[in-house]
């Protein structure tokens, strides 16, 4: 497991931290997406030591998975 730090932003600002182990950076981001979405900002960096791994907003990557969910192509 390794030990990651989320960081709420608001207004471009980094808020309170939170310290998070998890498997790996994929498992890492959907446990921040659901810490955002229960905390009441929009926004979060996810850092590994003075790695930025990434960033989080609302709506994502929950969002994308929900954006597969029109009708179907064909394929060719």
């Amino acid at each position: 497991m390794a030990e990651y730090r989320c960081h709420y932003i608001k207004d471009g600002e980094r808020q309170t931290g939170v310290v998070l182990e998890a498997t790996n950076d994929s498992a890492m981001f959907l446990e921040a997406e659901g810490l955002l979405a229960a905390s009441g900002f929009v926004e979060m960096e996810i850092w590994q030591s003075k790695r930025l791994v990434g960033r989080v907003t609302l709506g994502s990557p929950a969002g994308l998975i929900g954006a597969g969910s029109g009708p179907a192509l064909e394929p060719k």
